[in-house]
């Protein structure tokens, strides 16, 4: 049909069925204010009742041949989802085999009417102090820098390197009247960054998008990021969505980090998320990180990033292979240390032990709840690693037997060895729930977990990496890739003289890593994925849902060429089946339209789950190696 003016538009939703456009007539009393990218109301269903969408294209026909409805009125007259944060939006869902719907809504946070109302933008009087030290990374439109460990002194302030890093680009950007996304994995690097731009004198600029925030602040900092004056994003995944109209440049640190990795819906990689963006914007990428993940390597190969290393002086690492959990040589380094300062010991897991197991058989002990793996805390509770339930009473399912061993010692157990081993030293736990961030240089044993560990402000003296080896044996195929990750940013800490050890690796390993040949490592790793025929090599996808429903959707896959089904096993922790699948890059466009497709029969049949919500028959994840 051919009428006036036709408003398409999208609804939030992840329901795959409503994974389209709808039409509607714009009226006449509408036709000058209606933009794309705005909030409207419009009739839905058949009982016309009026729900909110985002116009996404305004046309001059449609292909409807009914009677178009028409849109009810405008919710905002902001423009609240711009044209290059739609074009995002329909990229991944292209992409990733995700509903469109779902994206807009990590796109565009809940309006808040009063804000939207009182909302006459910010009085912009941010000043910036000159700077002259950008020119290294001015020059690098796609890069990946290794960032070598230790601080570095800044206006007679120790700081990070990495961080110097982020500050420097950021400078260079902003003297550029452009904007930067900042994205981390974690809460605590979100504080230390802004503790470094508050000391360079560029906190006015900070858009900080914190995960804590409310959702007043949610839609108060995106209308920010709508204005077009200069600032930094700063925040983590969601930061990627953030619609600047000016945007120069995108930092990542840390990709390899596993908060980078949406745990629930859409199941996006920031990485993914990053790259994508920056092909819309022809902005700057730069990936920062002391070790580099075999994905990054991968695109360094390609000649997508243009790799860059500091040259600095490498940490001083021994490392020991004798096979005890605290060797001499662990010993050795933390008396040391503890002669001039703070010393942290990075151990595998919190609590009081990493594991549960029949003493009698040795099988590991499965919760009684989902049959997810069993671990003690620091209060002698035996929980479940996957649903938090409290094991009371636990019967091995082989034998029978009621006798249960622990473990490996997690952190709260390491403390206790330590304190008799060293009397009369302070002793600090740190962990995801301790909330430890900083601490003075004071001699003390912080025992952490990888990636809590407090930054102690003139660096540590020591540093001493427990339970490598299990580290290196998880079950995972990233085991070594996110090992490696960890270590190298716990030895980022150590202070310019201090000494760092790593216990329970080969002599090989152990050998590079005391080199500091991280890099090499990420193409040892690359190589070895290559010849597997597992990602980054290739991509992955994972389906999850009723086995009767992932029949037809093995049978469609099966036609694509390079699929290759890795099979369809049970999923013990929620009962339902999970299909693997990899394919070539090539096919990616393919495979993720004919998901799409298959999502949306089974989505037709509501199915409940116990608690009386509507199961999602089928969750397709891209590019999850988790699961690998």
């Amino acid at each position: 049909m051919s009428i006036a003016q036709v408003a398409r538009v999208a609804f939030d939703s992840a329901l795959p069925q409503l994974d389209r456009y709808f039409d509607y007539q714009i009226p006449d009393g509408l036709a000058d204010s209606i933009r794309v990218g705005q909030l409207v109301e419009v009739p839905f269903g058949r009982s016309a009742k009026n729900r909110t969408g985002f116009v996404v294209e305004i046309a001059e026909s449609s292909s409807f041949s009914g009677e178009l409805s028409a849109v009810a009125s405008v919710v905002s007259e902001r423009v609240l989802v711009t044209p290059k944060i739609l074009e995002l939006c329909q990229t991944l869902a292209a992409r990733q085999a995700l509903s469109f719907g779902e994206l807009l809504k990590v796109a565009c946070p809940d309006r808040m009417v009063r804000v939207d109302k009182s909302w006459t933008g910010e009085d912009y009087r941010a000043e910036l102090v000159p700077s002259h030290e950008h020119e290294q990374l001015a020059a690098h439109q796609l890069a990946s820098i290794s960032v070598m460990p230790g601080f570095v002194e800044h206006n007679s302030v120790l700081e990070s390197r990495w961080l110097h890093e982020v500050v420097r680009l950021c400078h260079l950007m902003l003297s550029e009247s452009q904007s930067v996304i900042v994205c981390v994995p974690d809460f605590r690097d979100v504080e230390r960054l802004q503790l470094v731009f508050e000391k360079a004198n560029l906190s006015e600029f900070i858009n900080s998008y914190d995960t804590n925030a409310t959702k007043s602040e949610q839609f108060a900092r995106h209308l920010r990021a709508l204005e077009s004056h200069p600032q930094i994003v700063l925040g983590s995944r969601s930061a990627l969505y953030s619609p600047l109209s000016n945007l120069g440049a995108i930092v990542l640190w840390d990709e390899g980090d596993e908060g980078h990795q949406d745990e629930g819906s859409p199941y996006l990689h920031s990485r993914d998320v990053a790259l994508v963006r920056q092909s819309i914007e022809d902005c700057q990428l730069v990936f920062l990180q002391h070790a580099k993940s075999a994905t990054v390597k991968r695109l360094e190969t390609l000649g997508y990033l243009q790799a860059q290393t500091q040259k600095s002086a490498r940490p001083n690492v021994a490392f020991s292979s004798d096979g005890f959990r605290v060797d001499s040589l662990a010993h050795r380094v933390i008396k040391e240390g503890l002669k001039t300062g703070a010393v942290l010991v990075q151990v595998a897991a919190k609590g009081s032990s990493t594991s549960i197991s029949c003493s009698d058989c040795g099988k590991r002990s499965a919760c009684g709840f989902c049959n997810g793996p069993l671990w003690e805390n620091s209060k002698q509770q035996v929980v479940c690693r996957v649903c938090s339930g409290f094991n009371l009473n636990i019967t091995c399912r082989d034998c029978n037997s009621q006798k249960v061993k622990r473990g490996r010692a997690g952190t709260s157990r390491t403390l206790q060895e330590f304190g008799k081993s060293f009397p009369g030293v302070r002793l600090i736990e740190a962990t995801g729930d301790s909330g430890v961030m900083f601490l003075k240089g004071e001699p003390a044993i912080v025992v952490s977990t990888a990636g809590a560990e407090p930054i102690c402000e003139s660096g540590y003296s020591a540093v001493v990496i427990l339970d490598a080896d299990l580290e290196l044996s998880r079950d995972h195929l990233d085991a070594t890739e996110q090992a490696i990750r960890k270590w190298a940013n716990a030895l980022s800490l150590l202070s310019g003289d201090g000494k760092g050890a790593i216990i329970g690796v080969s002599p090989e390993f152990g050998q590079a890593l005391s080199l500091w040949q991280v890099d090499e490592l990420a193409a040892n790793l690359l190589n070895e994925r290559i010849e597997l025929g597992f990602p980054p090599a290739v991509r992955l996808v994972s389906i999850s849902g009723a086995r009767e429903d992932l029949q037809p959707v093995k049978t469609v896959l099966e036609q694509v060429e390079g699929v290759r089904i890795l099979g369809i096993s049970s999923i013990e922790t929620s009962g339902d089946s999970r299909l693997l699948a990899t394919y070539p890059y090539s096919s990616g466009a393919q495979v993720a339209k004919l998901l799409r497709s298959a999502a949306v029969a089974p989505a037709l049949s509501k199915r409940y789950t116990k608690s009386g919500r509507i199961q999602r028959p089928l969750t397709i994840k891209m590019d999850d190696a988790k699961v690998l």
